[in-house]
């Protein structure tokens, strides 16, 4: 399985986690709740509470804005009720756990690719800058921080 690793960059420290929790396709690098919880309590443990964090994990917090996805049938399809695609909240409960109890300046995520949006969750600004890659578009997002807050953000396409 990848680490889950952290690491000091200047007055910051970031801990990062690239794998998701299960998802209906079963792909590489999915883990259950469980072990999500698990590997985020093992980086974050590490973590110096004097030192302002920022977490860069790939699954977004459950039920958080940042993890509307479609909703598909057991056969994989696209759920629908009048003729429009459902969305659903699929993000990680351990992940949103983990970002309430250590409580970092920044947390950036990705994984649900139509979910593009910020949220502030406790005292966390978080993002996810969604994705149209297979439009060759690329989106992002532009953050600054002056210590232990977000002082400004821009999300961006290019």
């Amino acid at each position: 399985m990848g680490k889950a690793a952290w690491l000091r960059i200047g007055p910051y420290q970031i801990a990062s986690f690239g794998w998701a929790t299960t998802t209906p396709w079963h792909s590489p690098r999915e883990v259950t709740e469980e072990v999500m919880a698990q590997r985020l309590d093992e980086i974050t443990a590490g973590l110096d509470p004097d030192v302002p964090a920022i977490f860069n994990l790939h699954d977004p917090p459950a039920a958080s804005g940042l993890d509307l996805a479609y909703k598909v049938t057991d056969d994989l399809k696209a759920d629908t009720a009048g003729g429009q695609s459902m969305l659903e909240a699929v993000g990680s409960v351990a992940v949103r756990d983990a970002l309430l109890r250590v409580a970092p300046v920044l947390s950036l995520h990705g994984h649900i690719h139509e979910s593009r949006n910020t949220t502030k969750l406790g005292s966390t600004f978080a993002v996810n800058p969604g994705s149209s890659y297979t439009e060759g578009v690329l989106q992002g997002a532009i953050i600054s921080l002056a210590g232990h807050e977000v002082s400004g953000f821009q999300l961006v396409t290019g």
